[in-house]
């Protein structure tokens, strides 16, 4: 049997290996989940603590890859960065839609400020009502359909490139909604106008006479 430095313990029949690298005084952490070696460093400077730390992190990676869940996963900031590449790239070969350039501006100033250091795999229905207010208090005001529109559009732009990079299943992105105020559309008449229809028309009316009008009489 292979003998183990005074650093390394393994715990759980050796499914996963406690070690410590040399100049560090945190303990380490590394097993096997479908093929894949996940490493993890524990935070931790306490042996036992480390142990606990480890073994937790192991049955929640078991857990997740028992249940079709991406077993690695990335933080937002990471993601974005992602996201921002590739809409970069097609915008400079001219295939990539103009509104892209909105979106990379949203993920910059909004989106990577308050979601960055989040994994993407738990962001979720109560982080995005975080996120609303955190961005309303920002803007100062209660930001248009419109905007929150191109707002979700780009958050829904990383979360697809989580998607296709197995950071995230699909399932599991949230739901985002639009409940911005809505523009206000010019009524198509202003109150002087629709009082100068109504004279108008009283005052060309005869029996059995249509009512002419010139464009240019509307204001």
């Amino acid at each position: 049997m292979r003998q183990l430095r005074d650093d390394t313990h393994l715990i759980l029949d050796g499914e996963v290996r406690v070690y410590r690298r040399e100049r560090s005084k945190r303990w380490q952490a590394a097993f096997v989940i479908d093929g894949d070696t996940i490493r993890t460093s524990t935070g931790k400077r306490d042996l036992a603590e480390a142990k606990e730390y480890a073994r937790d992190t192991f049955l929640e990676y078991k857990f997740r890859h028992k249940n079709d869940l991406p077993v690695v996963t990335k933080k937002f900031s990471d993601v974005a960065k992602l996201a921002i590449v590739d809409m970069r790239k097609q915008l400079d070969a001219g295939l990539g839609r103009k509104v892209f350039a909105d979106y990379i501006v949203c993920i910059e100033r909004y989106l990577i400020p308050f979601f960055g250091a989040q994994f993407v795999t738990t962001i979720d229905y109560e982080k995005i009502q975080a996120f609303y207010e955190w961005r309303r208090a920002k803007m100062g005001r209660e930001p248009k359909a419109s905007t929150l529109k191109t707002h979700n559009s780009a958050m829904n732009r990383v979360f697809e490139e989580a998607v296709a990079r197995g950071f995230i299943a699909h399932k599991n992105v949230p739901l985002l909604v639009n409940r911005g105020e809505k523009s206000e559309r010019r009524p198509d008449f202003t109150r002087e106008e629709y009082a100068i229809l109504i004279r108008r028309i009283i005052d060309e009316y005869q029996p059995g006479k249509p009512v002419e009008f010139q464009a240019e009489e509307r204001i």
